[in-house]
């Protein structure tokens, strides 16, 4: 990971960037598995202590969150906390994209044949309440019969 820290209106603070470096690759860690790039502003306007992360990552990740408070350690805390929920919904999104294409490939089409047997769409439902062995059967047909039809 890699970290860009930039301090605006306050001295440089060894301690504060290894505290928001910590905390933000322990977070980020737990989503990610490409190499990400962070780059952390520190700002101090009045009394308020302004905390800004912008994350570019391999994975699809372009994340940018803001957080104001009167400590800056509670604006870093309150960054991560921020910054996990937005990763959280970004990697769902990523995940259920993909669940999304695969079904769509195993799926028979509606009007599709295959062994004297006409496949709907509305009849291969899978659902966790009720699974029936037929609908798996014919999920698994389909998918051997894509597997075997030439391109």
């Amino acid at each position: 990971m890699n970290f860009k820290f930039t301090f605006k209106h306050m001295k440089t603070s060894d301690p504060l960037r290894a505290y928001a470096e910590e905390k933000i690759m322990a977070k980020v860690g737990k989503f990610v598995s490409k190499p990400i790039e962070a780059h952390v502003t520190f700002s101090v306007d009045n009394l308020e202590n302004k905390v800004h992360l912008s994350l570019h990552g391999g994975d699809g990740f372009d994340v940018q969150a803001d957080q104001i408070s009167m400590d800056m350690y509670a604006s870093v805390d309150l960054l991560v906390d921020k910054l996990g929920v937005q990763l959280k919904k970004q990697k769902e999104k990523l995940k259920d994209h993909k669940q999304s294409g695969l079904w769509q490939a195993v799926a028979p089409k509606p009007s599709e044949e295959f062994n004297g047997e006409t496949s709907d769409l509305a009849s291969v439902r899978v659902r966790e309440d009720e699974l029936d062995a037929s609908e798996v059967i014919a999920l698994e047909r389909a998918r051997q019969h894509r597997a075997a039809a030439p391109v």
